[in-house]
């Protein structure tokens, strides 16, 4: 949420703006601490004291943010779009619009070009003397860049059979790389195009670019990334954004930058079922890429390190309740490719992932194709 205004916008009294804001900063304080209904709340009183005509839409913008956090994706689009119908001005609810909307498509598409308008006039009346103004700067060409991104990507799923998809999925990306040159999401977009195009070098050199921009130096030994001597390092993606970049780089075949990204995600998280998913699967693809080559004992140490990876996917699996049979089903083919190879032996059959548990989770993925 943006910096509010010291005085009360048109149509609020004085006293009215002083309790919203007052309430808006103990929801953000809430958010922060991750105390969600906490925060639901309070954002919630703050909209309903806001005057029916108010154009002021920030309590709205933030009240739809938390949300989504929340899982309400119902609500947060109702929201955004009262938002919009109040005041047109902004760019976070069209941004918002464009990822949440449910028809996808041409709707998505014209969200996200209305969020790059706005982002591109917000620059271009940006004040270059102004006190923080290039850390202002790199904060809205980063979300232009991802304004664009996102138009690049509903023409490779959404738009994917427009007869001008190829061409306006090059134009948007080329747009985000314009706005912000060597953005991480903008590169990662530009892989993804690559790959679908089957330029596969292509691909493996916009991701190894997009990774040299934020991966600490001690991660990239090895992994193929070349980085400018004393090239500053921005801040790395949010979570979900690395996690979407290790299925591109396993995609490319970039099996040790895929765990070094991963090592970088488990230091930040641990607790999430796709990381150990990953994970396991790309230390088996390490495994099969050894087998390829005769390195039989590469191969069995890559499959013992993606089998205990694959039993913490497991056990994170069912203490979180998580619901991806996807996932699930992957699993389970995983590692009983592995333990009819390399079987488990001592500490690790006891505790680790048995037949009948093997079997337990067969079953479990029968009940939910059925």
């Amino acid at each position: 949420m943006s910096a509010l205004p010291a005085q009360a916008p048109p149509n609020i009294p004085q006293e009215t703006y002083t309790e919203i804001t007052s309430l808006l900063s103990r929801a953000r304080d809430a958010l922060t601490e991750l105390s969600l209904p906490e925060s639901l709340q309070l954002a919630t009183q703050a909209c309903q004291l806001l005057p029916n005509a108010c154009i002021w839409t920030a309590p709205l913008d933030f009240l739809g943010e938390v949300m989504v956090e929340n899982g309400d994706l119902d609500s947060a689009r109702r929201v955004f779009g009262e938002s919009v119908k109040r005041n047109g001005e902004g760019w976070e609810k069209y941004l918002w619009l464009g990822q949440l909307s449910e028809e996808g498509g041409r709707e998505a598409l014209g969200w996200f070009e209305r969020g790059a308008a706005a982002l591109t006039s917000q620059l271009q009346s940006l004040d270059a003397q102004s006190e923080g103004a290039k850390e202002k700067e790199d904060e809205l060409r980063a979300k232009l860049a991802s304004a664009w991104c996102g138009c690049a990507e509903l023409y490779m799923t959404d738009l994917c059979m427009e007869p001008e998809a190829e061409e306006r999925c090059e134009a948007y990306t080329a747009r985000a790389l314009e706005a912000q040159p060597g953005n991480s999401e903008a590169l990662q977009t530009l892989a993804s195009m690559r790959l679908s195009q089957q330029r596969e070098e292509d691909a493996r050199a916009a991701l190894r670019e997009s990774v040299a921009g934020w991966l600490p130096e001690a991660s990239i030994e090895g992994t193929g990334v070349v980085r400018a001597p004393g090239a500053d390092l921005r801040e790395p993606p949010a979570y979900p954004a690395r996690i979407s970049l290790v299925r591109l780089l396993m995609e490319s075949n970039l099996l040790a930058l895929s765990l070094a990204v991963l090592e970088s995600l488990q230091k930040e998280d641990d607790q999430i079922v796709d990381l150990w998913y990953l994970y396991g699967w790309c230390y088996f693809l390490q495994g099969q890429r050894a087998a390829e080559i005769g390195d039989e004992e590469k191969k069995r140490e890559s499959w013992e390190d993606a089998r205990e990876c694959l039993e913490v996917c497991g056990k994170m699996y069912k203490q979180l309740e998580w619901d991806d049979a996807g996932i699930l089903e992957h699993v389970g083919e995983l590692v009983g490719v592995i333990n009819g190879e390399v079987p488990a032996v001592g500490k690790e059959e006891e505790e680790g992932w048995d037949e009948e548990e093997e079997e337990e989770w067969e079953s479990e993925d029968e009940q939910m194709e059925g």
